[in-house]
């Protein structure tokens, strides 16, 4: 199979909709049994659509790894980065929970609210994304916890912001063309994605989509 970031994208949406995949960082549980930490997130992603790369990683072999893949260019973000859809982002300060990944994403479906206290479950097709597994928030149970108000923030799709925390964030961005696979999803598409796959413990499933 030759590498497609596309599929990889598509992957990650996959998994960020389905709730029985929550947060967690520890092996044994990170490995999306049930659970999966950032790293893991973005290496079986790209592992699922043709990259050779091994998931069971962490931020700083990711960079190291990365970084030698043909294909991928490296860039280090300044505040003049332009970013572009597919491109991955990791720092890693000592690696373990002092790093950082994610992809970034345009014209996806996710949650139209940054907040993951206070959001609620309202999607929207956004412009600008991040896809990637962040935080349980407290919460150690199996599988994506429900905020309280119909959100799921634990490994989801939300609106992009980003500062770099004062640390140094590496970018790579897979150059080498999409190859033959999956193209970017339709907004109608990735409505039928979302609704076939979100899974809410106690609730039915319901979703508001704006245009």
């Amino acid at each position: 199979m030759a590498e497609n970031i596309n599929g990889a994208l598509i992957t990650g949406q996959q998994i960020c909709w389905d709730e029985t995949h929550g947060y967690n960082r520890y092996p044994g549980t990170r490995e999306l049994n049930p659970d999966v930490d950032c790293s893991y997130f973005v290496g079986y992603c790209l592992q699922q659509n043709g990259f050779n790369v091994n998931p069971n990683w962490y931020t700083g072999s990711m960079i190291t790894d990365l970084s030698a893949y043909q294909g991928f260019s490296h860039y280090i973000w300044t505040p003049s980065f332009q970013w572009r859809h597919g491109d991955i982002a990791v720092y890693d300060e000592g690696g373990g929970p002092d790093g950082h990944t994610f992809f970034y994403a345009e014209n996806v479906l996710g949650y139209s609210s940054n907040d993951p206290v206070n959001g609620d479950g309202t999607t929207s097709l956004l412009s600008r994304a991040r896809i990637e597994a962040s935080n349980n928030r407290g919460r150690s149970e199996p599988g994506d916890q429900d905020n309280g108000h119909g959100m799921h923030p634990e490994v989801w799709v939300h609106p992009f912001s980003f500062s770099d925390g004062g640390h140094t964030w590496h970018i790579f961005r897979w150059d080498a063309g999409p190859g033959p696979g999956p193209m970017p999803l339709t907004f109608e598409q990735q409505i039928v994605l979302y609704s076939t796959l979100r899974r809410r413990k106690d609730e039915s499933i319901r979703y508001k989509i704006f245009h």
